[in-house]
């Protein structure tokens, strides 16, 4: 594979499809020959399989923090290769374009296991399962890719969580107190309360 054929550089040794990536901007470069001084080296991998031009440009998404990196298109030339005006702007909204479409992916992938994890809960409950609790942990982990996941009910009384599902490698993540008392100051009683997610 080109992996097995071309591995990745050693550490410490940025090149220029990360200084792309960093700097959130596309490269043009016309002719290895005379590239800018500001550039990282041109690979010996690159050098060696006859790279004379190239063009790098990171695949950006905006959200709410600013702009996300999903990917980046490189291209390599045989030869060198004035890249005009006219071929910039174009490869850059096409780069553009390609972010919105891998994004758009991700994100249908994503809900689409979602609904495939409800289905299976739905199932169970519909079902009568025992096993609801630790499907819904289940679920929830795989959707994550945590270590481990609990999955706590609110009793009768609205004071206290039980255990009723757990997911993990192994049983040593399984809380001693199956029983959460929601009257203390913590952060299970926060998010109960408040009724919004904690993230940290």
């Amino acid at each position: 594979t080109y992996m097995e054929r071309h591995p990745p550089r050693a550490d410490g040794d940025t090149g220029t499809a990360l200084h792309a990536l960093q700097q959130r901007a596309p490269i043009f470069v016309n002719d290895v020959a005379t590239m800018e001084s500001g550039l990282p080296p041109l690979s010996d991998q690159a050098t060696n399989v006859g790279v004379k031009a190239f063009a790098n440009l990171p695949l950006l998404v905006s959200d709410d923090k600013g702009f996300q990196v999903v990917g980046i298109l490189i291209l390599n030339l045989e030869s060198p290769h004035h890249f005009t005006e006219e071929q910039r702007i174009a490869l850059s909204l096409y780069a553009d374009q390609v972010a919105l479409a891998l994004q758009a992916a991700r994100v249908h992938s994503r809900r689409l296991h979602e609904q495939q994890a409800l289905q299976v809960i739905s199932e169970a409950v519909a079902t009568g399962s025992s096993s609801v609790g630790n499907m819904i942990a289940e679920q929830a982990v795989a959707l994550t890719g945590a270590v481990h996941g609990t999955f706590w009910a609110v009793d009768a009384s609205g004071y206290s969580l039980t255990l009723e599902g757990y997911a993990g490698k192994d049983r040593s993540w399984v809380p001693s107190n199956p029983r959460l008392q929601l009257d203390r100051v913590s952060i299970n009683a926060h998010v109960f309360r408040s009724g919004s997610p904690y993230y940290t």
